[in-house]
């Protein structure tokens, strides 16, 4: 089995919303808005996100979970899903 199809641990209630927002479009702003945080806090739960995830940005992250929904916490790709998008969404404050 290679090692980018090994299911990643557990992920936190923060890092799980945060991933949601990133798949979905928010930029790193609006994220901090949702949970009453700093700019820079979002975008240290992005950088572990892309370093459980083997990517080193956004981009790299959407096209991983597209690729690799099993990957993914069942209900950030039911959120994904729901919201119809099946490609890169526009990228917002990239961080």
């Amino acid at each position: 089995m290679s090692l980018l199809r090994t299911p990643v641990s557990p992920m936190t209630a923060r890092q799980t919303y945060v991933l949601k927002g990133v798949l979905l479009g928010k930029s790193n702003q609006d994220i901090a808005h949702e949970l009453n945080l700093t700019d820079y806090t979002i975008k240290y739960h992005c950088r572990s996100i892309y370093q459980r995830f083997s990517v080193t940005n956004r981009v790299e992250l959407f096209s991983r979970f597209l690729q690799q929904k099993d990957r993914f916490p069942p209900d950030v790709v039911a959120a994904v899903a729901e919201s119809g998008r099946n490609s890169m969404p526009p990228l917002g404050n990239v961080g």
